[in-house]
């Protein structure tokens, strides 16, 4: 395999309270797409949108794609102007595991329905910030049989927490797409999440407090870090890609949470893995 960087040239409506697009060609596998940014920084990308065959499988705003990013121990956006949206899994031991979700575009994928991504495309709402532009390179190399194996779906929604236990029930489970959740972020600027569990299924599968979870990550292991603000669940915390939160099969899955206060307004990002 040989890994190739090729700029995009379908780069359109870069501009100023605009959505700017990227066209990936088909043909190809992505790891993923580095953003060279000029007068753009995270905060002003509202919105980034991944969308394979009219379907959004990735959503975050700049900050929550760089927050992600820099839990894996990349560069934050402010130092380099580079934003980098990951198909592949980052900070493993295993490459076959890191590029397992690597994007296969026009060939089939290995389930029984032999999907295929026929189309690709980035969108990027920006703010009114003055004469934005950017370029856009792929990271990506010649198609082989076999693999890749999943993709990665980035989910967000919103949530309001009162003072005390909070169920969150809205995670999506079962089907081809949704086998397993690879990580959970909840924006938490005001530190009020003070502890959450996992159940599948009423069992109980994970349990932390944000001071343990905070330290486990911090520990730097294969350069993750704990990100200010933010309570992080990473099945991959020590590198390892086989570790992951299993939902195939099940019909509940839910976070239960513990608030010293209300927090209104709640974004929460969940990464599953799964099929096309």
């Amino acid at each position: 395999m040989t890994i190739q960087w090729e700029k995009l040239t379908e780069v359109q409506n870069v501009a100023a309270s605009s959505t700017g697009t990227i066209r990936l060609p088909i043909g190809w596998i992505y790891h993923g797409v580095f953003l060279n940014l000029t007068n753009i920084t995270a905060a002003s990308i509202n919105e980034l949108r991944v969308i394979a065959n009219g379907q959004t499988i990735m959503r975050g705003s700049g900050v929550e794609f760089d927050t992600l990013n820099q839990q894996l121990g990349l560069a934050a956006v402010s130092a380099a102007s580079v934003l980098y949206i990951p198909f592949e899994r980052l900070g493993l031991q295993n490459r076959t595991l890191a590029e397992m979700t690597s994007l296969l575009t026009a060939h089939p994928y290995g389930d029984a329905r032999q999907t295929r991504i026929t189309s690709l495309i980035i969108e990027i709402d920006l703010d009114a910030t003055v004469a934005p532009s950017l370029t856009a390179y792929a990271k990506r190399d010649p198609v082989q049989a076999g693999r890749p194996l999943w993709i990665k779906r980035l989910s967000k929604f919103t949530q309001d927490f009162s003072s005390g236990e909070n169920q969150i029930d809205r995670l999506t489970t079962g089907g081809e797409q949704y086998k397993a959740v690879n990580r959970i972020m909840i924006d938490e600027a005001a530190a009020m999440l003070t502890e959450m569990r996992i159940e599948r299924d009423n069992f109980k599968a994970w349990d932390r407090t944000a001071a343990l979870n905070n330290a486990v990550l911090a520990n730097g292991k294969f350069n993750r870090a704990a990100m200010a603000g933010y309570f992080i669940f990473d099945t991959t915390e020590d590198g390892f890609g086989g570790n992951l939160l299993d939902i195939e099969g099940i019909s509940d899955l839910r976070l239960i949470t513990q608030f010293a206060s209300a927090q209104v307004g709640t974004n929460i990002l969940v990464e599953y893995l799964g099929g096309l």
